[in-house]
């Protein structure tokens, strides 16, 4: 047995834990049942009422008249407009999804809250509850939390005391794994992003896969001074990653010019680069002062990457499960470098282009641009089938690839929370969906329906 309706609750102000149903949307149903919201359950008595007010629909959804004990214990915000779920182990309100955030205040601002807050224009899809909290909000013994939700009238999100979610979005990656475990332990699983692995553990992964294992880079941890000078004897040019940061942060390029001379391009301060040549008796000291050995640094070969008018390229590709289940790619951009530059990032001057866009004006001609985007978006399918059997959830990943001079195609990265509002500069509506993508899939795993069809 399983009824699907859109509800709203009416406040009765009595204490006699009665909720009035519908006859006609729970004929079936016990005279005593469970209510199930969020985390929270409740047995309560069921009156059935023969008066069945309004459509269902969602801007006309089924009004269900209820005591207010039984919505103050389950702290059901009445504002709010609901999928009611009828099963066999009883009612289920919802859905009730959280953001688990950063703890820092600022995360918690309206600029910070604004792809949520996009995210939240297919409210009249799913409906319910919708969360962003942090674990210093949480009361582990009470059984609740404080933290913002989603006011959908007034289109803004609202602080108050809130149950505790059935499936959580985990947005930020740096917390306590106790706190991890409580929360994945309580949702059953149902937490995305329940650990991170850093650059040489995906690499690590990814290398076991023969198929796969092709599009890697020669990598290895730095872990002596030998390291790198096998490394630059073979490539001329490698370049030095933090195998714990992302988005371009710590990188440093070394390339030998000379038999005794080196050129450096240090990115290590973010808000601008360094270029410098120090000799060959110079780099031991360079290497060992600022402690690249020590501070779990990787190393690569500098690789030869396409170029628009000698700004080299890369692609990043949004992965994400969708309401099915299934991974799509919900989102493709290419990152030109900016002049005189060697990275990227949008926010080290890069700018985005379309694919198409990309591939005609780097290759002129020698390339079909729907072959590349089909090769990447295989080649995205393939890292996130692989990745799948971490015994992990995840939801999204943001995949950095790279083409060479030649056509041929590279991993790069795979960001397990990604930015993407390059986006927005060449196509808003992918944007948006980027936003939406998500949001229906912890819907589905919080058992509800997504009701794209009846907007």
């Amino acid at each position: 047995m399983m009824v699907n309706k859109w509800i709203k609750f009416s406040r009765i102000d009595k204490e006699t834990k009665i909720i009035y149903l519908p006859i006609k949307i729970a004929e079936k149903t016990k005279d005593e049942i469970d209510i199930h919201y969020g985390l929270k359950k409740l047995k309560v008595n069921c009156i059935f009422d023969n008066e069945l007010k309004n459509t269902g629909e969602f801007n006309n959804p089924f009004i269900i008249k209820c005591d207010k004990t039984i919505l103050d214990a389950l702290m059901i915000l009445d504002t709010l407009t609901y999928q009611l779920l009828i099963k066999e182990d009883g009612i289920h309100i919802g859905p009730v999804i959280g953001f688990m955030m950063g703890e820092q205040h600022y995360y918690y601002h309206n600029r910070f809250l604004q792809d949520l807050k996009d995210a939240m224009r297919i409210y009249e899809e799913v409906g319910g509850l919708f969360i962003a909290f942090k674990t210093s909000g949480i009361n582990w013994n009470k059984g609740y939390l404080y933290g913002l939700y989603y006011e959908f009238k007034e289109k803004r999100w609202k602080y108050s005391k809130l149950p505790f979610p059935s499936v959580i979005f985990r947005r930020t990656l740096h917390r306590e794994d106790k706190d991890i475990e409580k929360l994945k332990k309580m949702t059953k699983g149902k937490m995305f992003n329940t650990f991170k692995l850093d650059k040489f553990q995906v690499y690590e992964k990814l290398k076991m896969n023969i198929s796969f294992a092709k599009y890697l880079p020669p990598t290895e941890k730095l872990k002596s001074i030998q390291i790198f000078y096998n490394f630059i004897k073979k490539n001329q040019k490698i370049i030095l990653k933090p195998n714990g940061l992302s988005r371009g942060r710590g990188i440093c390029i070394i390339e030998a010019i000379d038999k005794d001379l080196f050129k450096i391009y240090d990115y290590r301060d973010e808000q601008k680069k360094k270029v410098y040549r120090i000799k060959d008796t110079e780099i031991l000291k360079f290497l060992i002062n600022n402690k690249f050995v020590m501070r779990d640094y990787l190393i690569q070969p500098y690789l030869e990457l396409g170029n628009i008018d000698g700004n080299v390229f890369d692609i990043r590709i949004m992965m994400q499960k969708d309401a099915e289940a299934k991974w799509q790619c919900s989102g493709i951009e290419c990152r030109v470098a900016g002049d005189g530059n060697q990275l990227t990032n949008i926010s080290r001057g890069g700018k985005a282009l379309t694919i198409e866009d990309t591939v005609n004006r780097a290759y002129r001609g020698k390339l079909n641009p729907e072959q590349v985007e089909k090769d990447i978006i295989a080649i995205s399918k393939e890292f996130c089938n692989i990745m799948d059997g971490n015994n992990g959830l995840f939801a999204e990943y943001g995949l950095d690839l790279a083409m060479d001079v030649h056509g041929g195609y590279w991993f790069i990265e795979g960001n397990f929370r990604p930015a993407f509002k390059g986006f927005k500069l060449i196509d808003y509506e992918t944007y948006y969906e980027i936003c939406y993508t998500t949001v229906r899939y912890a819907v589905l795993l919080a058992g509800f329906k997504n009701r794209r069809e009846e907007r």
